[in-house]
């Protein structure tokens, strides 16, 4: 494992005005150059991303030939790596000098480590933090156990009862074991990937907890699974290509369901009602930042989510 090959998979989907930044920081790496490689993975996209990637040689360009969705591409560039240690990063994830010599330390640590995510710099995330109304938003999501819906808990890399996510990955200091990982970085020992298979492309479009089911499947077959603090990543949310955030908002309920029922609820029905009642209890945060903001588009798609959960209830998974 010392002189690990690794493969930097990177989806992208129309962001070849930024796109650089991402690779830039990738190819001036203290790792070896030699032990690693990037593949590109183009999710169909309308710009003209195959000329700004093939400007860089020791790049590999690959066309997204499986479906439109981030899992696929996801999928697409793990048929094409060689490294034992492959890493996924966001296209606008911009990784420090040290980042892949850090997570293959963790690596090298110890064989039972699965699966190692870096710590982001501080993030925009739409939370109410502040005064009182932020205490109660913290409450109010450790009652109904929700996160990442305009409040959050406290902990990293947490997975509730619930199936919500506490993320908080710019918060911790120190190696942390954690239960899943950050999809924007992301890095998996090859071995553990052939053993759970593929990203599920049932988390379609731009995907939420896409991550999260691969991360915790992994951690589910007995692998480790830490959140290293020195290997650092400033996730820039680049607004370029991204839906609004009341789209956002309903990929992550109805993905949130799926992720639920796939990996957490195990036929439990006292964690259904809880996940039930966290998805319900959302109606209250959610109208008061439709009311506020003015974007009655955000109680619009909550409900159509809700619809989509409440058929899955009827129905079955798909």
């Amino acid at each position: 494992m010392s002189g690990a090959f690794v493969s930097v998979i990177v989806p992208v989907y129309n962001r070849a005005s930024e796109v650089h930044k991402c690779l830039d920081a990738l190819i001036n790496q203290t790792y070896p150059r030699e032990q690693y490689e990037i593949i590109v993975v183009d999710d169909y996209s309308t710009d003209d991303l195959k000329e700004v990637v093939e400007a860089y040689p020791s790049v590999q360009y690959v066309l997204n030939s499986l479906e439109f969705c981030l899992p696929a591409a996801r999928n697409m560039g793990i048929a094409r790596a060689k490294g034992e240690i492959i890493v996924f990063l966001d296209d606008d994830a911009i990784v420090e000098k040290e980042y892949i010599e850090k997570i293959v330390d963790v690596f090298r640590s110890n064989e039972g480590i699965g699966g190692v995510t870096g710590r982001l710099k501080d993030v925009e995330i739409q939370e109410i933090k502040k005064g009182f109304l932020g205490r109660i938003m913290a409450l109010y999501a450790k009652i109904f156990g929700v996160s990442g819906f305009f409040s959050s808990q406290k902990g990293v890399g947490r997975v509730l009862e619930t199936g919500f996510l506490i993320s908080n990955f710019e918060q911790h200091r120190v190696l942390s074991q954690v239960e899943w990982l950050s999809g924007c970085n992301m890095s998996y020992r090859k071995k553990a990937v052939e053993e759970v298979g593929l990203f599920d492309p049932r988390f379609d479009g731009h995907s939420y907890f896409e991550d999260a089911d691969f991360s915790y499947r992994i951690l589910k077959k007995g692998y480790r699974l830490y959140s290293v603090s020195d290997a650092v990543v400033d996730h820039q949310v680049s607004a370029v290509s991204r839906e609004k955030l009341s789209r956002i908002k309903y990929y992550q309920l109805i993905h949130n369901n799926r992720f639920f029922l796939k990996n957490v609820y195990e036929n439990s029905r006292i964690r259904y009602l809880k996940h039930l009642f966290a998805h319900w209890s959302l109606l209250i945060p959610v109208s008061l930042y439709s009311l506020v903001s003015r974007n009655p588009g955000m109680f619009m798609n909550y409900l159509r989510a809700e619809k989509v959960v409440f058929t899955r209830i009827v129905k079955g998974l798909d």
